[in-house]
């Protein structure tokens, strides 16, 4: 079963950058387009990457709030990830999309600093994996 997350989280992490990418290998599509849409138009991959790396990084189901909040973190970064590329490519970026990149990263920083609290473990890590080494 590891074997499989693992495959799946790397292929969607895959296929979401070629998407995000995609979208400039496509000239007419991108002249046609406004500055918002062009960065608009990433989002979609940005959030399959996300999705491959819950898939890389996943966290037991129970409890259910710090796995919501987990995968809440992994796709945020996903559309981030995205909407940042495509902010990168254009070069006029529209104000908008600066709102829409603050709005996600304090998402990314509440799950954060919810799930910090929720471990209050030194080494904490949104895999849910300990860190420290074992005991024998």
């Amino acid at each position: 079963m590891e074997s499989l997350k693992g495959r799946l989280g790397w292929a969607f992490t895959l296929v979401g950058l070629i998407l995000i990418f995609a979208l400039n290998q496509n000239a007419e599509l991108l002249t046609a387009l406004s500055p918002f849409e062009q960065v608009e138009r990433r989002i979609p991959g940005g959030a399959l990457f996300g999705l491959g790396l819950l898939c890389l990084n996943i966290r037991p189901f129970k409890p259910l709030l710090p796995f919501i909040a987990s995968a809440l973190c992994w796709l945020t970064v996903g559309a981030l990830t995205g909407r940042l590329i495509g902010l990168a490519f254009v070069g006029t970026q529209p104000p908008k999309q600066w709102m829409w990149v603050g709005i996600e990263t304090a998402v990314i920083l509440a799950a954060f600093v919810y799930l910090q609290i929720r471990t209050a473990e030194p080494e904490f890590s949104l895999t849910g994996r300990d860190k420290r080494p074992e005991e024998k």
